[in-house]
């Protein structure tokens, strides 16, 4: 029987493609592959890294309280952070290069930086949905804006090669990023 069952569900990538071409979900955007990057930093290894990425928007956590990042005072950055996100602004098609930092140990971060124009890995098919979240009052009275953050929500479908047929041509929540507050 799950033999039977099996070979009625399997697709070929043509027909695959066919598939998601006429697949309109008014949420859902399909997307090129962004290039994502993973490494353990130092607290001063993270202060230099944010120091020089073009953040044209985002979000720090400290051990005492949220701060805007483009807000933030020279004194702030003396403070333990906890976790941070940050994007630079939007390329022509909605893409948008972020940063993310989260306190893992004593003095080390977990950091993930998305870049739209870095190679993803073409195995898998990519689409996003944006979301918006309500920010809690404190923080909205520090943004220029309705106090929205817009989170985009990464999906992938495997697509080709050798893989348990338990993945192939089921999406599956890749990722969260942060695209900036909402005006």
């Amino acid at each position: 029987m799950e033999e039977v069952l099996d070979s009625d569900f399997r697709i070929d990538d043509a027909e695959a493609r066919d598939i998601m071409a006429r697949l309109k979900l008014d949420n859902v955007h399909y997307s090129r592959a962004p290039g994502v990057s993973q490494e353990l930093l130092s607290g001063d290894g993270l202060k230099k890294l944010f120091s020089s990425f073009p953040a044209s928007q985002g979000w720090i956590l400290y051990t005492d309280g949220l701060v805007n990042f483009m807000k933030r005072s020279a004194g702030d950055d003396s403070r333990e952070i906890l976790e941070l996100e940050l994007c630079a602004a939007a390329d022509g098609e909605g893409y948008c290069r972020t940063l993310r930092a989260v306190l893992i140990a004593e003095d080390l971060y977990s950091v993930t930086q998305v870049d739209p124009a870095g190679a993803g890995d073409n195995d898998w098919v990519y689409a996003y949905a944006d979301t918006a979240v309500l920010v809690k009052n404190s923080f909205r009275s520090t943004l220029d804006g309705e106090g929205l953050a817009r989170y985009r929500v990464w999906y992938r479908c495997f697509c080709s090669g050798a893989v348990n047929n338990a993945v192939m041509g089921r999406w599956v929540p890749w990722m969260q990023q942060f695209a900036g507050f909402i005006r």
